[in-house]
């Protein structure tokens, strides 16, 4: 896999990850359900994740 083939596929993660996040914050907004609020934080805590992975890939570009 190429380093812009796996940067892609991450940006691509990160999309959904986004679009999933406004999903519950709606659905929240809706329902103070407690499931609602934990599938949040985890869909904003695997956005974070996502982000660090870019980062360090994007870094490990500029040493090319």
């Amino acid at each position: 896999m190429t380093k812009e083939h796996a940067l892609s596929k991450w940006n691509e993660r990160l999309a959904i990850s986004k679009a999933q996040e406004k999903q519950l914050e709606k659905q929240a907004e809706d329902k103070t359900d407690s499931m609602y609020l934990a599938r949040l934080a985890m869909t904003m805590i695997t956005r974070e994740r996502i982000g660090t992975i870019l980062e360090f890939i994007q870094d490990l570009e500029k040493m090319d």
